[in-house]
């Protein structure tokens, strides 16, 4: 005894002998669109995270500048002839651990929240919640129904505001500006902070050649550069804790819009809802819904 699958008949017969395809309710697409959808089924990534690749040039320099200061931040064996230089020894633990910081929370908190706002994560689609946290199709479901719930209760003459963008900003232009910025803190490639140079050239075997007399930095950079780190550290949570909060305002906005557009429902409904309503309805409601024509 076997149990196959149950599927109904695909084709019926005309009154006139012919027969045809059973027609199925779903969207019209063109061909140029069933290609981009195809692309999905396809398991097509369709996406990629814009400031991943600088995610992971800003982690990189900021690793080799934590270990050219930490470099100048140790005796090496002897007292360098340069005033710049030794001053600096044993002043850099808090400005070392500043640029590790920043690197940790590039890689433990900026890159995963940009991965899931951005539907990409090493090249490969990426839609997994964080929490509470919703992954990119339900956000940009939730994005896109926020923007349309807000416009719908613009007045007439008040001007269109973006309501979507704002979920989106660590991978649009403050993100992109943040990660940048921090390049550039760490002279792209580690051998100098904020544009001073730190006195190292690389060689071609990975290590570096030291001059301690072409060493830019001094000790009296290193609080307005430790000021300067904090606040790229202060960046990085505050850019992704507003996306998160216009993610969570925006449920919190939909929840209530939703629930006037059910009350809304039911007033239409003068045999089931509508009698509920009756029963249900506080006295401002029952005002307001005097006043809305039932069409």
């Amino acid at each position: 005894m076997t149990y196959p699958l149950t599927t109904f008949p695909t084709i019926i017969t005309n009154p006139d002998g012919t027969t045809a395809g059973v027609p199925i309710p779903g969207p019209p697409f063109t061909d140029a669109e069933k290609e981009v959808i195809q692309l999905a089924l396809d398991g097509e990534s369709l996406f990629e995270n814009p400031v991943e690749g600088p995610i992971e040039n800003a982690i990189g320099a900021l690793g080799v500048l934590a270990g050219r200061l930490g470099y100048l931040n140790s005796d090496n064996g002897g007292i360098p002839p340069v005033p710049n230089y030794f001053p600096l020894y044993e002043q850099l633990d808090s400005l070392i651990e500043d640029v590790q910081f920043i690197a940790s929370q590039l890689s433990d908190l900026f890159r995963p929240h940009t991965a899931r706002i951005s539907g990409a994560s090493g090249g490969q689609f990426y839609d997994e919640p964080d929490g509470e946290l919703y992954g990119f199709n339900a956000l940009q479901g939730i994005a896109s129904a926020y923007n349309s719930a807000k416009d719908a209760m613009r007045a007439e003459d008040d001007p269109v505001v973006d309501n979507y963008s704002i979920h989106f900003s660590a991978i649009l232009s403050s993100g992109q500006n943040l990660v940048n910025d921090i390049i550039s803190f760490a002279g792209r490639n580690g051998l100098s902070i904020n544009g001073l140079f730190l006195g190292f050239t690389p060689r071609d075997d990975g290590s570096y050649d030291f001059d301690p007399s072409r060493v830019e930095l001094t000790a009296s950079d290193v609080s307005g550069l430790e000021s300067l780190a904090e606040g790229y550290e202060f960046w990085q949570r505050a850019v992704v804790n507003r996306d998160n909060k216009a993610l969570s305002d925006s449920v919190e906005y939909l929840e209530k819009y939703s629930r006037g557009n059910m009350v809304l429902s039911m007033n239409k409904d003068e045999y089931f809802g509508g009698r509920l309503l009756k029963e249900i309805e506080t006295e401002e409601l029952a005002n307001k819904l005097a006043d809305v024509e039932i069409i």
